[in-house]
């Protein structure tokens, strides 16, 4: 059984977050919905797709792959598969999307179908899109991979 001054110290701790617990409410954002999206792998980021109306959830491991939901409905309306990667990307000026994976997974963003896959060194985690130049660029998952 708890000691009284373990439990005095425990609702203390609780009370010290109560003032956050509504914190959320204030804020210009709102949780619209949730949507659980389940399968192996892990998952380190999502990527929303505003033109394509699409959302690409990126699964790593031996079973990875990319699943892709309908923006609005949160629908799933494709899969890449055999794509272990750690997020992904959409240049809707091309209709190409980009895999942050080893080697880069390049997709179609209308079918989901994969066009190629782009050897790369280091193990990309991200990409730099510059709106003024038609490049986009894979970001190193280490600091020691970075070369400016």
């Amino acid at each position: 059984m708890p000691s009284k001054p373990l439990v005095a110290a425990a609702v203390a701790a609780l009370l010290a977050f109560l003032p956050y617990a509504h914190a959320q409410d204030n804020g210009p954002y709102k949780v619209l919905r949730i949507q659980l999206v389940g399968g192996d792998g892990g998952m380190d980021y999502v990527t929303a797709d505003p033109d394509g109306r699409n959302l690409y959830v990126a699964r790593s491991g031996p079973a990875g792959h990319i699943g892709v939901f309908n923006l609005d409905t949160l629908a799933l309306v494709g899969d890449i598969p055999g794509t272990s990667a750690h997020g992904g990307a959409v240049d809707t000026a091309t209709g190409h999307g980009f895999a942050t994976s080893k080697a880069i997974t390049m997709f179609d963003a209308k079918t989901f179908a994969i066009l190629k896959k782009i050897e790369v060194q280091g193990n990309p985690d991200g990409y730099l899109n510059d709106p003024q130049s038609p490049l986009l660029r894979p970001q190193p998952l280490r600091a020691e991979h970075h070369r400016p």
